[in-house]
């Protein structure tokens, strides 16, 4: 069967995913009981913000990645910022 995924960009001084956080987790459980994985990926710079951010924040137990905008991925998806 096939996997469906969301990929979540977000960062640790981003306020609207901040408050996609902290009102996001009905939605997010709901994706998960369906079958969609979520896979998190930081641009965050300080993984110290980022582990922080999770802690408090954190809403699912998917993938979750730390990355910059500079990086290969971040620009093969064709995207120019978040959330």
């Amino acid at each position: 069967p096939r996997q469906l995924y969301l990929i979540d960009l977000w960062a640790s001084w981003c306020a609207p995913c901040i408050k996609d956080r902290k009102e996001g987790k009905i939605t997010y459980a709901w994706l998960n009981k369906n079958g969609i994985k979520i896979i998190g990926f930081s641009i965050d710079h300080s993984s110290k913000e980022w582990h922080k951010a999770l802690k408090e924040y954190g809403y699912y137990n998917e993938f979750i990645l730390i990355d910059s905008k500079e990086s290969t991925f971040y620009k093969h998806i064709n995207t120019n910022g978040i959330p």
